[in-house]
């Protein structure tokens, strides 16, 4: 692949078990040994601040009632939203009311401060959150070294992710996004000597698509 990350015949979203596969991945694994949340006050998942939230990835909804108590739904229109070309229809938007039963965490919470990234030769990396948000969040600060079985699990779920259409279409667009803003794409540390990792600007590669 070159120049362009490309779509090819995929299937459409990821189905329920893929889903239930990812979030097992992702179940024991965290940024840091310790609680994360208790080095900001848990900023992200405090239900009086109205500017926090987030999307969930296509088809992820089949995994909720939709009546959970400890989230906010929203639901949105793709294409009055920054989505890519030709979505249309229902996306949902879940904010937490505060506490929530860790097992269901929707997986943008359990991919951060992490997110996948394509770059313009094809290959899929994981790199650093690049988007603005309304607080500052210590893990993207860099004084707080990853740990590397969270950064594998996150790389090998976006590698299963990617398989469908919606998915890739989400990252190839939202990589394109951060091109055309220039977003510099953060080294991550190695968790045994706090230098930048000797892949620079990357946290890992987790394979070409």
């Amino acid at each position: 692949m070159s120049g362009r990350c490309q779509i090819q015949e995929l299937a459409e979203v990821p189905d329920r078990e893929t889903y239930l596969e990812v979030y097992r991945l992702l179940e024991e694994a965290t940024p840091l040994r310790e609680d994360c949340g208790l080095l900001c006050g848990r900023l992200c998942c405090r239900p009086d601040r109205p500017d926090t939230g987030i999307y969930l990835l296509p088809g992820e909804e089949a995994l909720f009632r939709g009546d959970e108590e400890w989230l906010e739904w929203t639901e949105q229109r793709a294409e009055e939203y920054d989505f890519p070309p030709g979505w249309e229809g229902t996306v949902y938007f879940v904010r937490c009311r505060g506490t929530c039963p860790r097992s269901s965490r929707p997986l943008q919470c359990r991919f951060f401060p992490l997110t996948a990234h394509c770059l313009p030769d094809g290959h899929l990396v994981i790199i650093w959150e690049t988007l603005a948000l309304p607080y500052r969040c210590p893990l993207l600060t860099g004084a707080y070294p990853l740990e590397h079985g969270f950064v594998r699990a996150v790389a090998e779920a976006w590698r299963l992710l990617m398989r469908f259409r919606r998915v890739r279409e989400l990252v190839c667009w939202d990589s394109r996004q951060r091109d055309k803003a220039a977003k510099k794409l953060l080294p991550w540390k190695d968790p045994a000597t706090g230098r930048p990792s000797p892949a620079g600007r990357i946290v890992k590669v987790a394979g070409r698509l």
